[in-house]
């Protein structure tokens, strides 16, 4: 794909190159905070950038000063099962790069598996494996076992883990804020109830369809990483204890979280 076409009409358009680069789920809302001087684009508008599939929701890339960092959202996300390619999954992610991004904070939903975790919850990544089929790491991990999860978990940066459990207690959120391992797969329709229990002895804690692609691309670039889920899902383990919760249930578990949420994306920001 054409990295530079993008990064060249972006650059004309921007005041300063950004440094920081976030991706920010629409399971949060819109992105809380306030950015100076905006400049806002539909990605369908950017040389390309992967244009918008019939019924997703709309992608935009939001570029803007905050506490004197220039920051760039992607707000909302690409997936696999949407029909988009790795390639176009991690385009953005390298277009940050070229234009000056060195750290990357990414978001997403998931489901939770563990019973630590409850709707609503923060989920601050400490590693992940990836069972989606992407890549061959499933394999490796089966081989491997708690080896490949403690190399994976270098791949996220510790001091931005102590930073944001610091930031927890702080607000009196460590209830709601605790750290876990993420599964990447490729679709949100489980294959049979053995597979889900498989992961979880797996150690794995929650499990999404979206944001490993994208930090691995960023390791790969050079760009420290921090990411963490908002768990929007209880019932992935047993449906008949937990059924699908409603869209009221999972806004009224969340919304208190966003508070915290837009203070963790300022204390990263403004994290030197």
């Amino acid at each position: 794909m054409d990295f530079d076409e993008a990064v060249t009409f972006l650059a004309r358009k921007l005041p300063e190159s950004p440094s920081v680069f976030i991706i920010y789920t629409n399971a949060l809302g819109n992105f809380p905070v306030a950015l100076e001087s905006l400049v806002k684009f539909s990605c369908d508008e950017i040389p390309h950038f992967p244009s918008k599939k019939e019924g997703q929701v709309p992608i935009h890339l939001l570029c803007g000063k905050v506490l004197g960092v220039q920051v760039m959202v992607l707000q909302g996300r690409y997936h696999h099962y949407e029909g988009y390619t790795p390639e176009e999954i991690m385009f953005p992610v390298k277009v940050a790069k070229c234009l000056g991004c060195k750290r990357m904070l990414a978001t997403n939903a998931a489901g939770t598996l563990s019973n630590r975790f409850e709707l609503g919850d923060v989920m601050l990544m400490k590693s992940h494996v990836d069972l989606s089929g992407l890549t061959d790491k499933l394999e490796k991990f089966l081989i491997y076992g708690k080896r490949e999860l403690e190399r994976n978990a270098k791949m996220y940066n510790d001091g931005f883990l102590r930073m944001a459990r610091k930031l927890a207690t702080e607000e009196g959120m460590d209830k709601y804020v605790k750290t876990g391992v993420y599964g990447l797969i490729g679709d949100w329709i489980p294959n049979n109830y053995s597979e889900i229990c498989n992961w979880k002895k797996l150690g794995i804690d929650a499990v999404g369809t979206s944001l490993t692609p994208e930090v691995l691309t960023a390791l790969e670039l050079g760009m420290e990483v921090f990411c963490f889920s908002i768990l929007t899902d209880k019932g992935i383990l047993d449906y008949n204890q937990y059924p699908d919760p409603l869209l009221e249930d999972i806004s009224k578990a969340v919304d208190p979280k966003k508070a915290f949420v837009k203070k963790l994306l300022l204390r990263f920001i403004n994290t030197p």
